[in-house]
């Protein structure tokens, strides 16, 4: 309790301090984030998922090519001449990321030496991280370092440039832990973009984890290497959403499918090969779990995701296959299930669609022979709707019961 006797006519409003001071209030010292987590964040520049490796020329595909691009160094060249030849694409691509560093790293400066409300001032990129967005001050910083991630990813569907997928990725990710809230919704463009560079577990893993974070809270101290074959209803899955992250699995589970079809096709329906070694070159030719799951298993697991999003929103579908009509369609604020979710989420991820071979075309024939299946449901899903079904039932009953009573009151 404040000290009747503390004169106020002193205090300089623009010194909070000073006044937390004199009534005698503490706000304590502020605390290290986890250190772990402080060393996977950094204030602006990141290094690829692949780690200081060498990539194809974005040019003329050379292998090896390590001279990356001198301005924005989110693309790599074989040589002088490829980049000379290429830069009239990829110059308006290089502009926005260089100005778009140039603005993150300024508005990381302060906060180095950030304080609030008084406190004494520490560097926010070790004491705050999770908590970026809920204080305030550091908002600019996030989107600003989310425009960078942004044009990183144009570069990558433009000009098909892999080095600037992987570092749009690292900023999105480390986006999600500066704010671990992730309140700029970055993660829903993180696994189409790991499912087009063939990462196909991380993309899996990140749906698995945010498909069952958004249904219920996540306990699986395990959150990586999962089986990507097995049944849906682990993911405790529903046809109500996370749309983004359902579309993102139809997408992975159609690439699962296809590649193990063809490989199938390849291999073990040849009439020459030996079962057994037919068998043995399987794992070769796609993962193990996908070849153990078989074709016909991962389609089945494909019409359901695909059931479900017909359910979720009924626009998706036929808008993805239809795609070119919807290009000038201006994408914006969105709500859940209308066609605006719908575009939104197709014209962020259509790039990892067109480069599936057949994606589109298998959802056409889905949608034109109607080849819906039904949604596996979790035993836990069940329940909840068993519940709010009778919740409903009990509902109807006492207005039933109400109504005859004022019935009966009014007769008499």
């Amino acid at each position: 309790m404040a000290d009747e006797n503390v004169d106020v006519s002193n205090i300089d409003p623009s010194e909070p301090r000073a006044a937390l001071d004199m009534f005698h209030v503490s706000l304590g010292q502020p605390q290290p984030s986890d250190p772990e987590l402080v060393a996977q964040v950094t204030e602006c520049d990141v290094e690829p998922l692949s780690g200081p490796c060498s990539f194809f020329c974005n040019m003329c595909n050379a292998m090896n090519a390590t001279k990356r691009c001198g301005a924005c160094g989110a693309v790599v060249y074989c040589s002088a001449s490829c980049q000379r030849e290429a830069w009239h694409v990829h110059k308006q691509f290089c502009k926005r990321i260089r100005a778009s560093t140039k603005l993150t790293r300024k508005l990381a400066v302060p906060l180095r030496n950030y304080s609030q409300m008084g406190e004494p001032a520490r560097n926010a990129f070790e004491y705050d991280i999770g908590d970026f967005w809920g204080l305030h001050d550091p908002r600019p910083y996030c989107r600003a370092r989310a425009d960078l991630a942004f044009h990183l990813k144009d570069s990558s569907d433009a000009e098909n440039n892999p080095l600037a997928a992987e570092l749009a990725i690292q900023h999105f990710r480390q986006l999600m832990i500066l704010s671990k809230g992730d309140n700029q919704g970055v993660r829903d463009f993180v696994p189409t973009m790991l499912i087009d560079l063939g990462r196909y577990q991380e993309a899996y893993d990140f749906i698995r984890y945010w498909i069952i974070g958004f249904s219920e809270s996540y306990d699986d101290e395990q959150t990586t290497g999962h089986d990507m074959a097995e049944d849906l209803e682990v993911l405790k899955f529903s046809e109500y959403g996370p749309n983004s992250f359902i579309f993102a699995l139809a997408l992975l589970k159609y690439v699962m499918y296809a590649r193990t079809r063809a490989a199938e096709m390849l291999i073990m329906r040849h009439p020459k090969v030996n079962p057994d070694i037919a068998k043995y070159a399987m794992t070769f030719a796609v993962p193990e779990t996908w070849s153990r799951a078989g074709s016909q298993t991962l389609e089945v697991q494909l019409k359901q995701v695909l059931s479900a999003l017909l359910v979720s929103n009924k626009h998706l579908l036929k808008m993805l296959v239809e795609a070119e009509k919807h290009r000038e369609r201006p994408v914006g604020p969105y709500s859940l299930g209308d066609e605006s979710e719908a575009w939104y989420l197709i014209s962020s991820n259509l790039v990892p669609w067109l480069k599936a071979a057949g994606a589109r075309e298998y959802v056409r024939r889905f949608l034109a022979d109607d080849l819906r299946v039904p949604i596996p449901i979790s035993e836990a899903e069940k329940k909840r709707r068993a519940m709010e079904k009778a919740k409903l039932l009990n509902k109807s009953f006492a207005r039933s019961m109400r109504s005859k009573r004022d019935d009966r009151t009014g007769r008499l």
